[in-house]
């Protein structure tokens, strides 16, 4: 199986590295490549497909527009969420970024867990965007870590969940992965998929610590688990 990977483009090493190694650190299921050239992102672009790109602009000897042209045109990389970093003196270059296809800015200096919480946000929206989200309050069990939780789903598509859970343990961290058995609505009928937490938080209705609102990606769906979940959504108009 995949592990979720990052495209870190920087020719600064001490920026490239605390990048790679706070993440990592964080998150050890999560591989992050760095490069320092054109020529290695080639290679990296064409070895890999990403979940999210960071990329330094006025990097030496890397031409950021370039760049960012190079992977909205790439084969395997092209729909890949751009974040571009850049110190206080480029900020006003922000926007020329955003508009030629990065979809966001980090100006330095700013720490791993800012750049962690923009990754999150930049693959949710990109994975969930144009994906229809339908309203359903079925049961859901979430399992992760020999632990589970039971709870009830607040939105579905055919890219990912939003559920309130009630957690009898420690919940899941962000970007863990985890299994979904879904349940059909008075049927008794479940199917199971693999997830990853991209959001958590607290519920603003139900006053209690150990229930949270969970948002998970699908991920690894075989065939016949993406047509299951095709019949489940169908299921719901």
């Amino acid at each position: 199986m995949d592990n979720f990977k990052i495209l870190v483009v920087d020719t600064n090493e001490e920026t490239r590295e605390f990048l790679i190694e706070g993440i990592e650190k964080n998150h050890p299921e999560t591989k992050v490549y760095g490069s320092t050239s054109m020529n290695d992102t080639d290679e990296l672009l064409n070895r890999n497909h990403y979940e999210v790109i960071l990329c330094r602009y006025g990097s030496n000897d890397i031409d950021t527009i370039s760049l960012i042209g190079t992977i909205r045109t790439h084969s395997v990389n092209k729909a890949a969420p751009i974040i571009v970093i850049t110190d206080i003196d480029n900020k006003d270059n922000a926007q020329e970024m955003i508009n030629i296809g990065a979809y966001a800015c980090l100006v330095e200096p700013f720490s791993v867990e800012k750049v962690i919480y923009q990754i999150l946000v930049v693959n949710e929206k990109f994975n969930r965007r144009g994906a229809f989200r339908y309203n359903v309050n079925n049961p859901v069990l979430l399992k992760f870590h020999s632990n589970y939780a039971e709870g009830t789903l607040i939105d579905i598509s055919m890219t990912g969940l939003r559920g309130i859970f009630l957690f009898h343990n420690e919940p899941p961290k962000i970007l863990d992965e985890v299994v979904l058995n879904i349940e059909y609505e008075n049927e008794g009928k479940v199917f199971e998929v693999k997830g990853r937490i991209v959001r958590k938080g607290q519920s603003e209705t139900i006053a209690d610590s150990s229930t949270r609102i969970v948002a998970a990606k699908f991920i690894d769906m075989t065939a016949d688990q993406e047509e299951q979940l095709s019949l489940y959504i169908k299921s719901l108009n």
